[in-house]
């Protein structure tokens, strides 16, 4: 992958309105997103190559305690080691913070991200039943952060 990745700036905001991907419903506007991505103390990171966003990552912080929230990589940009670099920008600003846990849920049909998950040491907790708007069920998963 020669793509690069930083912290999301303002003028990545068109991309998040054009891809909402799974943290945005077709409900949200520029001001909910801008408060997402600027309001609270978190850490989100785009990734993109030459000019182009190929895909983000969003994680809310509270303490100790993360909750990835989000991560989309556009579909003809998948299967590129895309999603698991965003994965350990990720895992690599958590380990400058206090953060101790960090979760994340994923529907039970989606065995990519479960697999990648579990590469970078998420355990399945809890099953939450009928947890997307399909009626599909989620993994919580969780991992002790070093």
């Amino acid at each position: 992958m020669n793509a690069m990745i930083r912290k999301v700036i303002p003028k990545d905001i068109d991309f998040f309105i054009k891809h909402k991907g799974p943290m945005f419903d077709e409900n949200s506007n520029i001001d909910s997103i801008k408060s997402s991505l600027f309001g609270r103390v978190d850490a989100y990171f785009t990734v993109y190559e030459n000019v182009e966003i190929k895909g983000y990552i969003g994680c809310y912080l509270d303490l100790e305690n993360a909750e990835i929230a989000t991560l989309f990589v556009l579909e003809k940009d998948r299967k590129k080691g895309i999603a698991k670099a965003l994965m350990e920008s990720l895992l690599k600003h958590l380990r400058t913070t206090n953060v101790k846990k960090c979760t994340l849920e994923v529907s039970t049909k989606n065995k990519p991200a479960i697999h990648l998950y579990e590469s970078f040491g998420f355990k399945t907790i809890n099953i939450r039943k009928n947890y997307y708007k399909d009626g599909s069920d989620a993994h919580l998963m969780l991992k002790e952060m070093p």
